[in-house]
């Protein structure tokens, strides 16, 4: 009997080593839902400042993507992209409302995780950086005004994150994570059909997401 547990020993000790083994270098790629939160129209070309003017989003998607360097077997840092697209819903008091909003992000994140020595990976993070907010509008009609064509605009972006990592071998992992994405108010240069130019400002950009990814060591 001792030597089945030395030897069970032994086998536990090997896979741990396996997984310790990867080098520092990693990449990801993630997809998943994304829930936008309502926000708020504050100003329409031509009609100038609302107030009460709230715009609600469809189920969209996100797609996510970054490369990663393990400084230590708990910390980690991660350059990461992608994009949060949602379509709009409906606009209080609008005539129409067929249009969608993206974020594309640049992010700077910093990763806390248990060693990646273990099979199952618990982490949490968060990043921050910058996104181009892009409004398409197809056919947004308020108060008569008609805004179409697709506008972006520069905006400030963080986020945070939390999941569990589960290590296939000594390179590969999947992953589910929930994350917060949040902006600061974009606003958008128009021009409207029939003459006139104004600014599209919408309030605060706030996503939740559920996220599945693939994890690649070098």
């Amino acid at each position: 009997m001792g030597w089945m547990a030395s030897f069970s020993g032994l086998v536990l000790f090997s896979t741990d080593s396996v997984f310790g083994q990867n080098t520092a270098f990693y990449v990801k790629g993630a997809i998943g839902p994304a829930f936008t939160e309502n926000t708020s129209l504050r100003e329409f070309p031509v009609i100038g400042p609302l107030s009460g003017v709230k715009v609600k989003f469809d189920p969209g998607i996100q797609f996510r993507f970054a490369a990663g360097y393990q400084i230590t077997d708990w910390l980690a840092t991660e350059l990461e992209s992608g994009v949060t697209y949602n379509n709009i819903k409906s606009i209080t008091a609008a005539d129409q409302a067929d249009g969608s909003l993206a974020n594309v992000p640049i992010l700077a994140n910093l990763v806390v995780q248990c060693p990646r020595s273990h099979r199952f990976v618990p982490y949490l993070g968060g990043g921050l950086g910058g996104s181009t907010a892009i409004l398409r509008a197809h056919d947004l009609v308020l108060n008569g005004v008609v805004l179409s064509g697709a506008q972006s605009d520069a905006v400030f972006a963080y986020h945070g994150f939390a999941g569990i990592r589960y290590n296939i071998n000594d390179r590969m992992g999947v992953s589910i994570a929930y994350r917060y994405f949040g902006t600061t108010a974009p606003a958008w240069d128009a021009d409207v059909e029939g003459g006139g130019t104004g600014k599209t400002r919408f309030g605060d950009n706030k996503t939740h997401s559920v996220t599945a990814a693939f994890t690649f060591n070098f």
